[in-house]
């Protein structure tokens, strides 16, 4: 599985700022829109700027890990592994939160055993102290059920799915979608959304989308994008051999606006394992000698 990330920069301080961008992206993957921060305290604003400042100025090149935490127990597993893959050399980890988290603006989202507040923040501080950028993900449009169990949005709000009352027991469909064109639907996930931002104490956020499913010769979605003026940050998974021929069909553009390559995991390694796993372990490094490259000397 093998993904272009596609990344929009965006200025707002909300991510409501961006609602007709993510719909007019929507066909386009996986989308990181970038830029975002949440409003909080201006002693926080600006050491979080200071620090994503020098952060950018110290990394060239993004490593990037994909994992999924569900609970506090989860988050703190995390925590004690980033020593770990910082020095792997990851600088980017993006969490999957997805409705995890224990929402203020909508309590009845969350399972019972959710992130907390607290939790989140204590991973952020954490993840900065490592030179690590934190971004939270929850699976926007599309990934809103899987097999037999539907998510929790439309498990609490039937009324946003795309196709109520179809395919019971989610039977002939490959996940569930909620609606667009529902009203209703927008002010409440961004309202999710900005909660996670804030407790994760992040300037991006990853709205999910999907993946293709397969090893090929060339990957022509990554030059077409960089040829449009996007940064991309390609993302691969399994087997291994496909995404080491992914990850070398990237390293050969030469082009400013390819920023580095992401793992992801997809639940196929314990969060403690994370840096001995082949896919990062063995895909990474490749990364960080391209980082020497680019550096200035």
């Amino acid at each position: 599985m093998n993904a272009t990330i596609c990344l929009l920069s965006k200025n707002s301080r909300s991510f409501r700022a961006a609602r007709s961008a993510l719909g007019a992206v929507a066909a386009l993957g996986l989308v990181l829109i970038a830029g975002y921060r949440t409003a909080g305290g201006p002693e926080s604003a600006d050491s979080h700027s200071d620090w994503l400042k020098s952060w950018r100025e110290a990394n060239p090149v993004w490593r990037g890990v994909h994992l999924s935490a569900r609970n506090d127990g989860q988050v703190g597993a995390l925590a004690a592994e980033l020593p770990r893959l910082a020095g792997l050399g990851v600088n980017v980890i993006v969490l999957e939160v997805d409705y995890n988290f224990q929402f203020r603006s909508h309590p009845e989202i969350a399972p019972s055993q959710a992130i907390s507040e607290p939790g989140a923040r204590a991973l952020a501080q954490a993840a900065r102290r490592h030179g690590i950028r934190l971004i939270p993900q929850l699976n926007c449009l599309g990934h809103q059920s899987w097999s037999k169990t539907t998510d929790r949005l439309l498990e609490t709000h039937p009324e946003f799915d795309e196709t109520p009352g179809q395919f019971p027991g989610n039977q002939g469909i490959y996940c569930r979608s909620w609606c667009p064109q529902n009203p209703e639907v927008n002010p409440f996930v961004f309202a999710l959304i900005d909660e996670l931002c804030e407790a994760f104490q992040a300037d991006a956020f990853h709205v999910g989308m999907d993946e293709v499913f397969e090893k090929q010769a060339a990957y022509p979605s990554v030059p077409l994008l960089l040829q449009k003026g996007f940064r991309v940050w390609p993302s691969g998974w399994q087997p291994l051999e496909a995404t080491q021929a992914f990850s070398a069909y990237a390293r050969q553009q030469n082009d400013k606006r390819l920023l580095g390559y992401l793992c992801t995991t997809w639940g196929k390694v314990k969060i403690a394992d994370t840096a001995q796993w082949p896919p990062v372990a063995e895909v990474l490094p490749a990364w960080r000698r391209a980082a020497e490259i680019r550096s200035p000397k």
